[in-house]
């Protein structure tokens, strides 16, 4: 069993040990979640339900820490987080445990050592190890689309996970990489129509998707569309059933909290963030324009910018489109999917993610992109480049994965000011290579962001309220005493390494897997002796959404 999975296993611990090796603390999207969490677990007025109050409005206890919340005045005046809540869900019975645990042995939770530990380890078990599962069912759906070569499929899978925004993403509490990996998992199952199990797991999935992001209903809707468009009632009905327990949930969470069972939280969200004119207070036109730049090609949060991977999938979709390849309406689908997700995101007041490295709202859909990106492997054009022609996706991977680090090693959060004027606001990629570049003559990495910041933070301290800290450094619990405890680490500094060599104890047990990946994807392909994946078959059986009269041997150069 362990050597027919192998390969499965291996990219699950590189995916749950690359991304849990480093944690970027939080600032008020993580914190807005964490306090649902903690004041649904934690003695107080709020046990045992999804009110926020005592981090919102008791300031003899903690003071305001988030100004991600959301309230329906005409229902209550309780204040709840404004956040979909599938990951908060997830971390209620982790952060049990953790809770009744601690507190047996003697310790206290509520301290800050503690409450940054646990928030690690929430984030650890809700947004990596889903993420990690669904690594292994992307690299079966990219075994499936790569005719079992298992080198195309290991290196698809990695190029999801460490060259796109799941990377530096799943280092902190955001629900976008939930989704993405529950989008994933859901994905996989739907393949399968006619399979009754399948049916029901990928509902389950893409329900628990959409609880973990709204946006994930585009995924859903067009994937239900589909099957209704081919006439497969039976698998339709039975997704639809699968996905019963987690819409129960979605209405029963936003009833509790907004008195409308399918009012979600963005619409009962902080004023602040609400837009006149807007659907919904959120969507309009008038910012597509000049999102669809800074979206796609922009420094600010531009998707080919931060991963020029993605161009790749791009271009290998107008290939795709104009030759014969199989597949086609499977990358249709993931097609249309990017396009939705795209003008969802252009036409959204907060088009650019507040303080986010990169188009973050794209998260859900990068998958698509990459199913896209398989498409090269019909191409026989690129065999031109290397002998299985991954040479051009291995050189855009690799400009990927160096941006992606230098995210994750900084923090997913960029300028918190909203500077128009400021290099970190317009081109926050660069200003993360310059002091990654800069921490060859420091040896603290993180001292020149403290200086240029300094002045910043002291003008802003008689004005604004105390959460407003530097990167990472936003306490969920106020504690004047806690200014030595460090929120955002990796293993390596806590081991007491220097931060700049701190990643050395990432950087071996990484090549040694990805070593091995290779060498079993190879071994498999070469050694007619051994398995040569034809196996998974019988777990991967014949998708729907092939065409069936698409030969794979006639895909044209």
């Amino acid at each position: 069993m362990i050597k027919k999975y192998r390969i499965e296993l291996m990219l699950f611990f590189a995916v749950f040990f690359g991304i849990g090796y480093f944690y970027n603390g939080m600032h008020w999207n993580q914190i807005s979640r964490y306090n649902t969490i903690f004041a649904f677990v934690e003695p107080g007025q709020d046990q045992l339900s999804f009110r926020i109050n005592k981090f919102i409005v008791d300031k003899e206890i903690l003071n305001t820490n988030t100004g991600d919340w959301a309230n329906n005045p005409k229902f209550d005046r309780n204040f709840y987080s404004n956040k979909a809540p599938g990951p908060m869900l997830l971390g209620i019975p982790v952060y049990a445990v953790l809770y009744n645990l601690e507190t047996a042995l003697g310790g206290i939770p509520e301290t800050s050592k503690l409450t940054i530990i646990n928030c690690y380890l929430i984030n650890l078990f809700t947004s990596i190890l889903p993420l990690a599962f669904a690594a292994i069912c992307f690299y079966w759906i990219c075994m499936k689309l790569c005719e079992n070569n298992k080198i195309w499929s290991v290196t698809l899978t990695l190029s999801l996970i460490f060259g796109t925004l799941l990377f530096p993403f799943s280092t902190q509490y955001w629900g976008h990489t939930t989704a993405a990996a529950f989008s994933i998992i859901g994905l996989y199952y739907a393949l399968y129509p006619g399979k009754k199990h399948a049916a029901y797991l990928s509902g389950f999935f893409f329900g628990w998707g959409v609880l973990s992001e709204y946006s994930v209903a585009i995924s859903l809707v067009t994937i239900l569309l589909y099957f209704i468009l081919k006439k497969e009632f039976r698998f339709t009905l039975l997704l639809c059933i699968g996905g019963l327990f987690p819409f129960i949930l979605f209405c029963f969470y936003h009833w509790q909290c907004f008195g409308n069972p399918i009012g979600i939280a963005n619409f009962y969200n902080n004023p602040g963030f609400h837009a006149d004119g807007a659907l919904f207070g959120i969507f309009f036109m008038k910012t597509a324009g000049i999102a669809s730049w800074h979206l796609s090609f922009g420094t600010m949060r531009g998707l080919f910018y931060f991963m020029p991977i993605l161009l790749l999938s791009i271009l290998a979709a107008a290939g795709g489109f104009i030759k014969n390849v199989p597949h086609k309406l499977l990358y249709l689908l993931s097609f249309i999917n990017v396009c939705l997700f795209f003008i969802m995101n252009i036409t959204f007041n907060g088009w650019h993610g507040g303080a986010s490295t990169g188009p973050r709202y794209m998260i859900p859909a990068l998958h698509f992109f990459i199913i896209l990106l398989s498409i090269i492997y019909h191409l026989k054009i690129f065999r031109k480049f290397s002998q299985h022609g991954l040479l051009p996706i291995v050189i855009a991977l690799v400009v990927s994965f160096n941006n992606m680090m230098t995210i994750t090693l900084i923090s997913p959060i960029c300028n918190l000011y909203y500077e128009g004027d400021n290099i970190e606001w317009k081109d926050p990629l660069s200003f993360y290579h310059t002091l990654r570049v800069m921490n060859h003559f420091t040896d603290d990495p993180y001292d020149q962001m403290k200086q240029n910041r300094k002045t910043q933070r002291l003008k802003r301290r008689q004005t604004k309220p105390t959460f407003m800290h530097m990167i990472g450094h936003n306490p969920l619990r106020l504690n004047p005493k806690a200014s030595g405890i460090p929120r955002t680490f990796n293993y390596g500094i806590l081991a007491g390494i220097k931060p700049y060599y701190s990643t050395i104890p990432w950087w071996i047990p990484m090549s040694i897997l990805i070593f091995f990946l290779y060498y079993f994807a190879r071994k498999k392909d070469d050694d007619p002796d051994e398995e040569s994946g034809d196996e998974l078959n019988d777990t991967l059986p014949e998708a729907d959404l092939d065409v069936g009269e698409d030969d794979p041997s006639a895909a044209d150069s």
